[in-house]
């Protein structure tokens, strides 16, 4: 089964170069862009992981969207958390 963690709210972070913007809303996405950021760190790895248990059903969307949130501050990616 595939099945989808939504976000709520979404998170709106910049993806790219010139300005544009993702709003992610789901962890499934959360880990798609988390791995196309060149740079990783600790903020990082623990998005990835929590992305990851929470689509392991062993963390919640909320769980996994904090770390994310953190992950894009960490960057200077996040527009909106």
């Amino acid at each position: 089964m595939n099945r989808r963690h939504d976000f709520q709210p979404s998170v709106t972070v910049l993806i790219g170069i010139g300005g544009l913007f993702d709003w992610v809303s789901s962890v499934e996405r959360a880990a798609d862009v988390l791995l196309t950021w060149p740079q990783h760190g600790i903020a990082w790895n623990a998005a990835v992981d929590m992305c990851r248990r929470a689509m392991e059903g062993a963390a919640t969307a909320g769980q996994a969207r904090r770390a994310f949130v953190e992950a894009a501050l960490a960057k200077g990616n996040l527009v909106q958390g």
